[in-house]
């Protein structure tokens, strides 16, 4: 029983070891090619600003309205499409012109 727990110790010694070895290659290797070092720094510095810098809100976005009932309640829900989020584009008088 003793002998099998060495062995089992010295074959995960040795896959460690082996897998060290091969980290250590593969980071001489990635060390040695510039392109991809500078590709991958700018690609990272490039995403964080872009993540950072770009708004997820809507501002300004053109709308037309196709008021069929001219109701007071639908004249409210254009009312409540206001500036800066969206932007009146104007009124179209048939479902066909606002397809356009």
């Amino acid at each position: 029983m003793n002998g099998d727990l060495a062995e089992s110790r010295t074959r995960l010694y040795l896959w460690w070891s082996r897998l060290a070895a091969m980290t250590a290659k593969e980071l001489i290797q990635f060390g040695r090619d510039t392109l991809l070092l500078v590709a991958i720094a700018y690609l990272f510095v490039f995403d964080t600003y872009m993540a950072g810098s770009v708004s997820m809100q809507l501002n300004h976005a053109v709308v037309v309205v196709h008021d069929a009932d001219h109701s007071a309640a639908s004249r409210e829900l254009v009312y409540r499409f206001r500036p800066p989020y969206f932007k009146l584009g104007g009124e179209v008088l048939d479902n066909r012109e606002g397809q356009r």
